[in-house]
């Protein structure tokens, strides 16, 4: 793992710079059962990080367990593209950050982010092995 202030997170076994982010289940509307992921900065604090996939994990929704392409695990995975990122991010707190936002029911995706993190980003944890060495 990297520094607090480093421009990615690892180097994977491969020379690949990974930048990880995590989230939890967040409950956008109080009474709502929508859950969502919501990973901030990808780009860092001061959008400085420098790497060339971001690996977003989130906590598995279990109501939608048999919907992810890792069903058995505890955390759903997306491994996005650097070059990708940005059209999936958008922009928080006046500009000053951005971040990618997520309903963990992949059966409902409409918006375009959406569709394209779960069609074409989601990976398993044996991808994940396979392309990194993770």
């Amino acid at each position: 793992m990297a520094s607090r202030n480093a421009t990615h997170d690892m180097i994977a076994e491969r020379g690949n710079r990974i930048e990880v982010k995590y989230s939890g289940l967040n409950a956008p509307v109080r009474g709502r059962d929508t859950l969502r992921w919501v990973w901030t900065k990808v780009f860092g604090e001061s959008g400085r990080k420098r790497y060339d996939r971001l690996l977003l994990v989130g906590e598995s929704d279990l109501r939608f367990a048999s919907s992810y392409r890792d069903s058995g695990s505890a955390f759903t995975l997306f491994d996005v593209p650097i070059a990708r990122v940005r059209e999936l991010a958008v922009p928080v707190q006046a500009g000053r950050y951005t971040a990618i936002f997520l309903a963990t029911n992949p059966l409902t995706a409409r918006s375009f982010r959406s569709q394209k993190l779960f069609a074409e980003y989601q990976i398993t944890t044996s991808d994940l092995r396979a392309r990194y060495g993770l």
